[in-house]
Parts: C-alpha cells; sequence; structure tokens
C-alpha cells in the first residue's frame, strides 16, 4: 500500500518480527527494499562513527556522531588523531567558569571529569587517562594535589609523539619521584 516492494519486517518461524537490520551488519544483505537497504545504509554508518568516537574519546553525544560521519572516514580520522589543530577554548572557558579549587585534589578530580565530559578533542584525555593508567601513581601516596595536577597535565602534553621524550619528563615529575619513593 506505501509503494514498497518487500515489507520492512517479517515473522520467524516462532512468529516473533525479524527485521532486516538484524544480521544485516554481519552477514550481508537480506532485503532488496530499497527503504530498508537506505535505513541499513544509515544505521552501519552510524554504528561505524559512534564505535570510532566511543573508543577514540568518552561516548559521543549523537551531534558528535553526526558531525563525524558528514566528515567522512578520513576526515574524522584526521580530526581525532590531529587534536592539536582542534580549538578547545570553549571547555576552557567552562573550566574558569566553574572556579575550581585545583588545590583541592576532589576538584582535580571534578576538573578532569568535565574535561573528559566536554572537551573538543577526545583522543586527547583518553590518551591522558591511558598515560595514567600506564604511569601509575596515587594521590592516596603523593598526597599533593599540585604534584597530581602537574602530571595529568604533563601526559595531557605529551599525550602522542615521542615516547623517549615523554618517559624522560615522567622520570623527572615530582609525582612520580614521590610516588617512587625517590624524593630527596
Amino acid at each position: 500500500p506505501h509503494g514498497l516492494a518487500a515489507p520492512l519486517h517479517s515473522l520467524d518461524a516462532a512468529g516473533r518480527d525479524v527485521w532486516p537490520i538484524e544480521g544485516y551488519l554481519d552477514e550481508g544483505p537480506r532485503s532488496t527494499n530499497w527503504l530498508a537497504d537506505g535505513v541499513i545504509k544509515q544505521h552501519r554508518t552510524i554504528e561505524t562513527y559512534f564505535t570510532l568516537l566511543r573508543r577514540a574519546g568518552f561516548g559521543p553525544t549523537p551531534a558528535e556522531v553526526a558531525t563525524f560521519s558528514a566528515l567522512g572516514h578520513e576526515q574524522a580520522v584526521s580530526r581525532l588523531v590531529d587534536f592539536e589543530s582542534i580549538d578547545n577554548s570553549a571547555l576552557e572557558t567552562r573550566l574558569t567558569q566553574l572556579s575550581l579549587d585545583l588545590g583541592e585534589i576532589v576538584q582535580i578530580y571534578y576538573w578532569w571529569l568535565y574535561r573528559m565530559l566536554y572537551t573538543a578533542r577526545p583522543l586527547e584525555e583518553k590518551l591522558t587517562l591511558f598515560w595514567h593508567g600506564h604511569f601509575a601513581t596515587s594521590f592516596a601516596k603523593v598526597n599533593d594535589p599540585g604534584f597530581m595536577l602537574a602530571q595529568n597535565q604533563l601526559f595531557r602534553l605529551r599525550a602522542v609523539g615521542d615516547f623517549q621524550q615523554t618517559l624522560i619528563e615522567v622520570s623527572a615529575d615530582p609525582a612520580m619521584l614521590f610516588w617512587l619513593d625517590n624524593v630527596v
């Protein structure tokens, strides 16, 4: 009645609805319906960019998925990887407006969490978290918010680049020195 070549769904042997999109991504097209195929293709594209942004960040918004899918694969990856070229001043302005006391460790936690949630550079924050996990330190032992904040900023600065230089800078970092009981 709607001019469609085939119904958008059918019933399986158990009487359950079977939509063409189910299994499509793994097994290939199951429908010859142009409308369903268009929906499936759009779903595949959205799923691809959602996965890319989830892995490079902390969970994209629908608007971010739409923006990156409109860029195309090559430009989307370039925008994520070349994050130094992305303006993040809106985040810095928002953080300043929060008036957090970065001399308090809980406020530093809020500051970093806010960065992870609202950054225009998700890969930068994901890599900052990666380096924080790799060069594991903890406020529980370091007990100096300034040292922990400086280390977090070092990991962000060195998120990508020469690992040897990162290692040299981390080995001289006050939080790491304290963590390793190497403070003189």
